[in-house]
């Protein structure tokens, strides 16, 4: 059966569906797939451009996986992406893929060890004491991850700000007011002012 028939009959049982692909062929395949809480796209990135397109194989992979995402959300569609973490991945690089995949909208990251299996060899792969020592930085990252995407700090930042510039005579400086009692971990709520951008 098509696997567009396959997605359709489990949602209608109300099953979730997490659909695993490399995104090479999900913008051109979108129109095929209905979004709804049931269905979620996880596009496989395993670091910036370079990275990825050499751990892939091919250029031009993470360049496409990177437009489908930003497709599927503009579609409706929740979106995760799944890293494999090698012996040689750099974290700093994790860092600024997470930043740049939260820019596009992406809604979790998955990560996972890439295991040595005897029958795969090489020395990119993580054994059982190395995953312990590798995963553990990352709760610092996750921690990290959560104080920058959290509004509420951003409202703070921008209070703090605004008293900054009070003290300075920059009568053409305006900072809006933000709203903590309007404001959340995901919302942010700021003064209304009317102008023109500045990089108009």
């Amino acid at each position: 059966p098509d696997i567009k028939d396959i997605v359709e009959g489990v949602v209608q049982r109300k099953k979730h569906i997490h659909f695993c692909t490399n995104g090479q062929l999900l913008e051109q395949s979108l129109e095929k797939f209905k979004a709804g809480p049931y269905l979620s796209w996880v596009l496989h990135v395993d670091g910036l451009e370079a990275t990825h397109d050499r751990n892939a194989g091919a250029p031009g992979v993470f360049r496409k996986a990177l437009a489908a995402i930003r497709a599927a959300k503009a579609a409706g569609f929740r979106v995760y992406t799944n890293t494999t973490v090698f012996t040689d991945t750099d974290f700093e690089e994790v860092e600024a893929l997470f930043k740049l995949l939260t820019e596009a909208g992406v809604d979790g990251f998955m990560i996972s060890p890439a295991f040595d299996f005897e029958i795969v060899g090489g020395t990119r792969f993580l054994s059982r004491e190395q995953i312990g020592e590798v995963f553990t930085p990352l709760d610092g990252l996750r921690q990290q991850l959560a104080e920058e995407l959290d509004l509420r700090n951003e409202a703070r930042a921008l209070a703090h700000f605004r008293l900054l510039t009070a003290e300075i005579d920059l009568p053409r400086l305006v900072v809006p007011e933000p709203y903590p009692e309007l404001s959340g971990e995901r919302v942010l709520t700021m003064e209304l002012l009317h102008g023109v951008p500045i990089d108009d």
